[in-house]
């Protein structure tokens, strides 16, 4: 257990959103996120800014879970107790590991959007104070930006970023939460990035002029896309977004849409069965093969 205070700024979001951007913010501006970053990489170039060992924590628990980031079926309440326990044991000594004496420190990783209920929990039992950061994304941008690198149907990407922004709304409780979108901070760099520093009494040591920019780039903001938009339910999520009161409005667009989203869970396992059938319908012909040579 802890003995001083500490406090954990958590930047929360789906994969493809701006995390990395908004993070590597924060730590160009000295917020302390671990000492062993995962490296850039071609669809990255700027870096992650993810911590690696924890990063490799939130891959090994969804593992276990015959799960993975990609996985729009998954559901975290089907977990028992048990596996609850042993998660959280984990990710509390991962925390303790990696941030040790650190009275202020930065956690991103998309995966932790899914997972929150054993961060939450893990933060909680080491008497961790937690502000958050969700940073927002038109779901269609994150579609056609998931379309180019990892090849996801345009449906498959919009359930996926329904998956995770719910789980957020959903199990962020009474957290503090501060949002902010991706085209905020790729339009309006400096001042979104005061205003997160403002709003969360962090880095208050840092001058207005002190803040560090740079690695912003307008040339890198690729998969754009109108908040004009046909589709009902990701309409009343864009209207939310904009409104006052977001974070319950949000909430309540994230709802309707869900309603839509179980006609995809039935077609997603109704593929994955046909491809396991015909996979194994290959396994067979090609023994029947082997063995006719034979």
């Amino acid at each position: 257990m802890n003995k001083n205070k500490q406090t954990c700024i958590l930047i929360l979001g789906m994969h493809r959103s701006g995390t990395s951007a908004l993070t590597g913010l924060l730590y160009d501006n000295e917020l302390f996120i671990g000492n062993n970053l995962l490296a850039p990489q071609e669809d990255n170039q700027k870096g992650f800014f993810e911590n690696i060992n924890i990063l490799k924590l939130n891959n090994k628990i969804l593992a276990k879970l015959n799960s993975s980031w990609d996985n729009v079926t998954f559901d975290i309440s089907e977990i028992n107790q048990e596996q609850e326990i042993y998660f959280v044991n984990e990710i509390k000594k991962t925390i303790l590991n990696e941030f040790k004496n650190i009275d202020t420190f930065g956690i991103k990783d998309p995966r932790i959007s899914i997972l929150l209920p054993f961060w939450l929990k893990a933060f909680s039992d080491l008497n961790i104070s937690v502000k958050t950061i969700f940073i927002y994304r038109n779901p269609y941008e994150v579609a056609l930006s998931l379309e180019k690198r990892n090849q996801f149907s345009f449906e498959k990407s919009l359930n996926l970023w329904l998956l995770y922004t719910r789980s957020i709304i959903n199990y962020i409780g009474k957290i503090q939460v501060e949002l902010i979108t991706y085209r905020e901070l790729m339009n309006n760099t400096e001042i979104s990035i005061k205003n997160l520093i403002e709003k969360l009494s962090i880095l208050t040591s840092l001058q207005d002029n002190d803040i560090r920019i740079n690695l912003i780039e307008q040339n890198l903001y690729h998969a754009k896309f109108d908040d004009d938009v046909n589709n009902k339910y990701i309409k009343g999520v864009i209207k939310a977004i904009k409104s006052e009161d977001w974070f319950n409005n949000l909430k309540e667009a994230l709802e309707m849409y869900e309603e839509d989203r179980k006609f995809f869970y039935f077609n997603e396992l109704k593929k994955q069965i046909k491809n396991n059938i015909d996979f194994q319908k290959q396994i067979l012909n090609l023994k029947t093969k082997i063995k006719d040579k034979k």
